[in-house]
């Protein structure tokens, strides 16, 4: 991304936890409630690993391998675009590409900008992964008095993602107005 301008996509929240955490499975709670306050979202999944949603034969999987740099796969109710590239895409670069959405969730993307809502489950150890400049939030199921808290940081309980809803909907209410 040019560093000269700076992001004018919609607000990020990127979820980072430890392996296991759980992100996956609290943002499939969240999304529908995000959804029920009538938000358009964009998801960004990061994936460490080399992934295919070609499939070997396939018309789309052919132009691919016959030497296109992007291919589209496009039906009534979704479109894929499959893109090679040269450099991996930082998050901004990736979330400008999302149109139309009020508001851009990510998992993973932990060395990237935007504000993190960290998932700290007991089960994957009680230390935090992220200094409060970086957090909006902490996500955990940890009891208060086995965790140091930080004051400036907020901590909301993994078994009801409701209390983050309504902080995302402020946030994407003052990002908005700062734009």
């Amino acid at each position: 991304m040019d560093k000269a301008k700076p992001y004018s996509g919609p607000p990020i929240l990127s979820f980072v936890g430890n392996s296991g955490s759980g992100k996956t499975a609290y943002l499939e709670k969240l999304i529908p409630l995000l959804k029920a306050k009538g938000l358009r979202l964009g998801i960004v999944k990061s994936d460490a690993h080399d992934f295919d949603i070609d499939i070997p034969g396939k018309d789309s999987w052919r132009f691919t391998q016959a030497g296109a740099d992007i291919t589209v796969i496009a039906s009534p109710q979704k479109m894929a675009l499959i893109e090679k590239w040269e450099e991996k895409e930082n998050l901004e670069q990736l979330a400008l590409r999302i149109k139309n959405a009020d508001l851009i969730l990510s998992e993973g993307f932990r060395r990237d900008f935007p504000p993190k809502i960290e998932i700290r489950r007991a089960a994957c150890g009680h230390e935090k992964l992220f200094e409060q400049g970086q957090l909006f939030a902490v996500v955990t199921d940890i009891p208060e008095s086995k965790v140091s808290r930080d004051d400036s940081v907020v901590y909301l309980p993994l078994d009801d993602p409701q209390p983050l809803v309504e902080l995302i909907t402020k946030y994407i209410k003052t990002y908005n107005a700062g734009r």
